[in-house]
This record gives C-alpha cells, structure tokens and sequence, in this order.
C-alpha cells in the first residue's frame, strides 16, 4: 500500500473515530451513521435511515472479520490492515453505505446528485463550497452537470482503494493531512 493510500486511510480513520481516542469501535460508526443521517436524511425517511444505519453496523462486522483479533476496536493500523485484507465483506459494506448516501443525497429523487446535494455532505465531512465544487468537478466522469450513482460508487472504490492523487475519489472524504 503506498503512502498515498495510508494518508487516505489514515484520514478516513480519524473522522471515524469520533471520540478521538485512537480506537475504532462500534460505537464510533453508530455516532458516524448518526451524524449522517441527522445531515442529510428527509424527515420521514425512516427506512433511509435504518438502511444507513444497517450499512454501518455491516461495515463494523466487516472489519472485525478481516481484524479478528481487534474484536472490541480497530487501531489505525488494524483498520489499514483489515481494508488491505478485504475479502470482500467491507468492500461490499462501503458500496452499501455509498448506496444509502447517495439515496440520502439525492433530494429531489431524480436519480442524479447535483453541487448544491453534493454540499450537503461536503459540509458534513468539514468542506467548504468551493471544496465541493472541486470535489464535484472530479466526481462527474461524464461532465453531464450531475453525478449519477455509478460515478459516485467508483468515487467510494476510488477512496479506499485507488492510488492516484488527481482521480475522481481522492478527495471524497476532504484532503488527508
């Protein structure tokens, strides 16, 4: 894995860890699912809601399978590890979460995402405007004006598992320090 990807990685663990204490539990995803669902889930979107937060748990079970010994919370290192070594159940957890975002994002219901829906999270995860709108720039493969579901489920796959820092999901979850 390159340093590329650690920095990503090491990122994308310090925004999980919610309560900054250099561990990933189960109840840092819980607070995580909550958040966004607090952010960007409709009133009255119920079933939205519980889908994410399903994702979520998932995602956790994922990463105790792939970092057995880690079973009451993930350092960075095993987290790092557990993605490496993924046999398929966080790869497959992430699309289910990046499934439910994008229905979450997804206001108006008409299949697209567009800049002012992608700043809705951009705002969650710290980014400002123009920071979105880069990061719109890059997710919108096809230059339509929106982002459709299998440009924002490349961007996910992009994140944790690309290696170049100009693609399209280097930048999903803001700029690793």
């Amino acid at each position: 894995m390159s340093d590329f990807q650690q920095d990503k990685l090491a990122h994308r663990f310090r925004q999980l860890d919610v309560d900054g204490d250099g561990w990933l539990r189960q109840d840092d995803l819980r607070t995580t699912a909550g958040r966004l669902c607090d952010r960007l889930v409709p009133a009255g979107r119920s079933d939205l809601r519980a889908e994410i937060h399903a994702a979520y748990d998932a995602l956790w079970e994922a990463l105790r399978e792939a970092a057995p010994a880690a079973a009451d919370g993930l350092s960075q290192e095993d987290y790092t590890a557990a993605i490496a070594a993924d046999s398929g159940g966080f790869s497959e957890a992430v699309r289910r979460i990046g499934m439910a975002q994008f229905d979450a994002l997804d206001v108006d219901g008409n299949g697209v995402v567009d800049p002012d829906e992608l700043f809705r999270l951009g705002s969650a995860y710290g980014l400002a405007r123009d920071e979105t709108d880069a990061l719109f720039a890059r997710l919108d493969l096809d230059g339509d004006g929106t982002i459709d579901r299998t440009e924002w489920l490349e961007a996910i796959q992009d994140f944790y598992y690309g290696d170049d820092p100009e693609s399209a999901g280097a930048l999903l979850f803001g700029r690793a320090a």
